[in-house]
């Protein structure tokens, strides 16, 4: 080891030019390698900040038709349930009897029920109405006479 470290030595004593020279080499060196490094993370990142915003926004339109498909579904469910004859009928009709309430009570839920098991993220359909009102939950809104609510439980 220490005859290495002599003949370094001695060779640096030849002449300060090639001292001068082993220093810049190492500095071109150094600077190339530096240089490179910062290059190469430069579009590692590039590539993969691109990559992530990608998926991100892929992910983020696939939320968006889901939300917007699953918004659509309920708008079609509630169209489709306040546009049921039916459930018109037996909602606008005259006050009946209270075992006449209850049979159609029981009516208007078997068709619910069956739009329930067609279509699924919806838990439960609840049509809040002045006329069974004693029959059903009271609406967290004023009442209206002739108005009837349908509210939608999403699981």
């Amino acid at each position: 080891m220490r005859i290495l470290w002599l003949q370094l030595q001695s060779i640096f004593k030849r002449s300060k030019l090639s001292s001068l020279m082993i220093a810049c080499f190492i500095c071109l060196n150094l600077f190339v390698l530096i240089a490179i490094i910062g290059l190469a993370y430069q579009a590692f990142s590039g590539v993969t900040f691109t990559e992530i915003s990608k998926a991100r926004l892929a992910l983020l339109n696939e939320s968006t038709r889901r939300g917007f498909d699953f918004i659509t579904n309920v708008s079609g469910i509630a169209y489709s349930t306040v546009s049921n004859k039916q459930i018109v009928e037996k909602l606008e009709g005259p006050l009946q009897t209270k075992f006449e309430m209850v049979s159609n009570r029981r009516e208007i839920s078997d068709i619910l029920h069956h739009s329930l098991v067609v279509n699924t993220g919806i838990s439960s359909i609840e049509i809040y109405c002045v006329n069974y009102k004693c029959f059903t939950y009271q609406p967290a809104a004023p009442e209206y006479n002739g108005y009837y609510y349908l509210l939608f439980s999403i699981h």
